[in-house]
């Protein structure tokens, strides 16, 4: 599906950065979870939780979307899953499922130097102006890591 014609976005903030993601690709939030580090890891998933008795990746957010690094804290977890895609991505805070306008929707330009993860900008009434994550490039991104070696 075109993020522009998403309808519903899961919107968290990540630092300064209001993010949205296609809600079809968000399982849902979790608190903050201990990260079981594990050793030979890919750089960039930072470990495991567990997620009801089940491994769950936790994946460097900030390391994915190439944004500058941070102390990781104790932040809750954003679970994105598909048909072959289960991992946890550290956030700042869960804004909610928030409606989409297709009228104000602007996709990214790609002259004007974005990242290749931005899929374009929705405005968002009280929130501000959020980035909206590219779908097909986060799934590259994250099945790039799911094949990595370690570091």
């Amino acid at each position: 599906m075109s993020e522009a014609a998403v309808s519903s976005w899961c919107v968290v903030r990540l630092g300064t950065d209001l993010l949205a993601f296609e809600v079809g690709i968000v399982g849902e939030v979790l608190p903050a979870a201990p990260v079981t580090i594990l050793p030979r890891c890919p750089a960039g998933v930072l470990g495991l939780i567990s997620r009801r008795g089940q491994p769950l990746a936790v994946v460097d957010s900030r390391r994915l979307f190439d944004l500058p690094p941070v102390a990781m804290g104790s932040s809750p977890l954003l679970v994105l899953r598909t048909a072959v895609t289960l991992a946890a991505l550290p956030i700042d805070a869960c804004a909610g499922v928030l409606a989409g306008d297709p009228a104000t929707y602007r996709p990214a330009a790609r002259t004007a130097g974005e990242p290749p993860w931005v899929a374009g900008f929705q405005p968002l009434p009280g929130l501000g102006i959020a980035t909206v994550v590219g779908t097909a490039d986060l799934l590259r991104r994250l099945d790039r890591l799911r094949f990595a070696t370690a570091a």
